[in-house]
């Protein structure tokens, strides 16, 4: 299953989040579990393309919250903005 290893980043990183940390390395562990989430959906829509293909995929309508999940992209972003000397602005 190619999603275990990352379930299991992902579960590490919740563990070290219930620690005591500075402000930098909270920061840093929110984004691995953003990227990390990030991943994990885009594994899961390409399982998806392939049960389309196989004619085998069933669609469900999902509420969301549009802001958060805009929030959430743009914070994946930020470390790499912030490497380049880019500013984001939202």
């Amino acid at each position: 299953e190619m999603r275990t290893p990352l379930n299991g980043i992902i579960g590490v990183n919740q563990l070290l989040q219930g620690t005591i940390l500075s402000v930098e390395q909270r920061e840093l562990c929110d984004l691995i579990a953003t990227s990390a989430s990030s991943l994990l959906a885009v594994i899961s829509d390409i399982l998806d393309l392939t049960r389309v293909e196989a004619g085998k995929l069933e669609l469900e309508p999902v509420e969301f919250d549009v802001r958060h999940t805009v929030e959430s992209s743009i914070d994946s972003l930020v470390m790499t903005a912030i490497n380049k000397d880019i500013e984001l602005v939202t």
